[in-house]
């Protein structure tokens, strides 16, 4: 485990020795949503134990087309996707006059965003006031469960990634490694989150 300012990766080691962190697909425009900072839970029909850095992944297939389009032309959706092309997170949609995010803008079959998973609850026991923005982006009926998505950093250079179903080992040899930190040193955003995050992988070296 490599400890910086307070921050920590929990590596696994597989049977073979390598490292790996966590990656998770999510179909879009939900993927890209958590990479925007509009979505800040992901919730899900299972709980996870897991804690720690999580790899959000934009799944190559998902909504049709016609459907896809319906849901990002909605207000709040076109706020919530607003920094990818370059304007201000409106999570409200308040604020957003045009719609000017269309399917082209999402970012399938690549890898989006890293993040640190940090909690897991239980829908039912969670207010309003704690949902807050997140209610157009996520199922939070009882029953279900909401994992909290912390310290997220876009990766606006997104390199193509193939996920797979479930939480899943993301490989942290040096190759990979290398990629994730040349990948984060291309924003031009979150400046000091960007340097956590390539001081935290670069400590796994």
């Amino acid at each position: 485990m490599f400890i910086q300012n307070g921050w920590s990766i929990p590596v696994e080691i597989t049977k073979k020795g390598s490292k790996t962190m966590k990656g998770i697909s999510l179909w879009e425009p939900w993927a890209s949503l958590i990479a925007c900072g509009a979505k800040r839970y992901e919730t899900r029909s299972w709980p996870t134990n897991y804690r720690g850095p999580l790899l959000i992944c934009a799944s190559k297939g998902g909504l049709l087309k016609s459907k896809l389009i319906d849901v990002i032309e909605e207000l709040a959706y076109q706020g919530g996707l607003a920094p990818l092309i370059g304007k201000p997170l409106d999570a409200t949609g308040e604020n957003t006059h045009c719609r000017s995010i269309t399917h082209k803008h999402l970012q399938f079959g690549k890898a989006v965003a890293i993040c640190r998973l940090t909690d897991c609850k239980e829908t039912g026991h969670m207010s309003q006031d704690e949902i807050g923005i997140d209610m157009p982006f996520g199922d939070f009926a009882s029953g279900r469960f909401a994992w909290k998505l912390d310290d997220v950093c876009r990766l606006e250079c997104s390199p193509s990634f193939t996920g797979r179903q479930g939480l899943f080992n993301v490989p942290l040899d040096v190759s990979r490694t290398r990629q994730f930190v040349s990948v984060l040193r291309h924003n031009t955003c979150q400046k000091e989150l960007t340097q956590q995050w390539i001081d935290e992988l670069l400590g796994e070296l």
